[in-house]
């Protein structure tokens, strides 16, 4: 070479016969060093590598040694420049070495990781769940799960996580068979909603019942069983009532009480006065010309209770009395003193006694 009788080995690509000053070079760019008239592999084209090195680790300069490569397996190189190859993004992979670019993956399939060099190592999803029709996808949260479920997450603090699909929550199963869970917000694709209560995600990401709304009937997993049997169960109108959603279960509606889907509850008669009592309303006190049913005398049963007026020859005269006939014994005054017979016993005493001026009360 001109200025330095030293001589160099041609490197591995160049043809050396016309001399050093024209050396050829079939593919990449190289430059002459200023100082030792070394030639110098700086790039190559796309889907190759520079190589410039003897050793394995790739640090120690080998002038004869520089070449431009296929990138490998699982790698590429996509610039009109290329010094180094890179590894395969996840949701593509190459099983050549050859200057072809990575490829995507096959819809229905994914991977997460890069530099896969196979079809083989795309990932199908679970079961009960489809991918999404897009090519190239690089996270198992592509995996959409069937209509009828939703999705959780296991191991979740672990770099690795794996996805596994919950049967949808009675409570929260759309008019169309799908589970509102599935969507942000709780609802449907239809546009209609079955959202109702609270739901939250327990500490392994499975939905839990926690509260209903007024006029429902909490049925929780613990209750039922299983997660998958959980709903606000509305009591049906006029026909029942709950006092507490989240604690009571639907009891009958009393008669004397109108049940609405508000969980309001309304008298039949006015001025009568209801209570709560555990988890039934008791028929506290009533008006005046009404008694309880059923009576004291009788055995309670909180669904038949109701007010109703006294009838003929009944009186209750105080708000609190359950029962409290007067019985008018009647007699009529003869000029003897002996009251007629119809009126010695208490049958014939209500049918027949129509004289009010001589009258004894009695109270059973």
């Amino acid at each position: 070479m001109a200025g330095n009788p030293s001589c160099l080995p041609c490197p591995t690509e160049g043809d050396c016969t016309l001399g050093a000053d024209n050396v050829l070079f079939p593919l990449g760019n190289w430059s002459k060093h200023a100082i030792n008239s070394m030639y110098i592999l700086t790039s190559c084209p796309v889907g190759h590598q520079v190589v410039n090195s003897s050793s394995r680790e790739g640090n120690i300069f080998s002038n004869d040694g520089q070449t431009c490569t296929f990138c490998d397996k699982g790698e590429e190189c996509r610039q009109i420049v290329c010094m180094s190859c890179f590894l395969c993004a996840p949701g593509f992979h190459k099983a050549s070495v050859r200057t072809d670019a990575c490829v995507q993956r096959p819809a229905g399939t994914y991977r997460e990781e890069e530099g896969a060099t196979d079809f083989g190592m795309c990932l199908g999803c679970q079961l009960k769940s489809l991918a999404d029709t897009l090519e190239g996808q690089n996270s198992r949260r592509v995996c959409v799960c069937d209509m009828a479920y939703y999705l959780i997450t296991a191991d979740k603090d672990l770099t690795s996580k794996s996805l596994l699909w919950q049967t949808c929550p009675k409570g929260v199963v759309c008019g169309n068979g799908e589970c509102a869970l599935r969507k942000s917000g709780f609802s449907c694709f239809d546009g209609t909603c079955s959202f109702v209560g609270e739901w939250v995600l327990n500490n392994v990401e499975q939905y839990e019942l926690t509260s209903c709304p007024a006029g429902y009937e909490m049925r929780t997993a613990l209750e039922q069983g299983s997660l998958d049997l959980q709903q606000c169960y509305k009591c049906p109108s006029a026909s029942t009532c709950i006092l507490r959603p989240d604690v009571d279960s639907c009891e009958p509606c009393p008669p004397g009480l109108t049940c609405n889907y508000d969980a309001s509850l309304t008298p039949t008669v006015q001025g009568s006065v209801w209570v709560e009592q555990d988890t039934i309303l008791k028929l506290e006190s009533y008006p005046s010309g009404y008694y309880v049913f059923p009576k004291s005398t009788d055995t309670f049963d909180s669904a038949q209770q109701k007010c109703l007026p006294c009838e003929k020859f009944e009186d209750c005269t105080t708000a609190h009395c359950f029962w409290q006939a007067l019985w008018v014994h009647c007699t009529e005054m003869h000029t003897s003193g002996t009251p007629p017979a119809p009126c010695y016993s208490l049958t014939t005493a209500e049918s027949m006694c129509t004289h009010s001026a001589w009258r004894q009360t009695n109270f059973h």
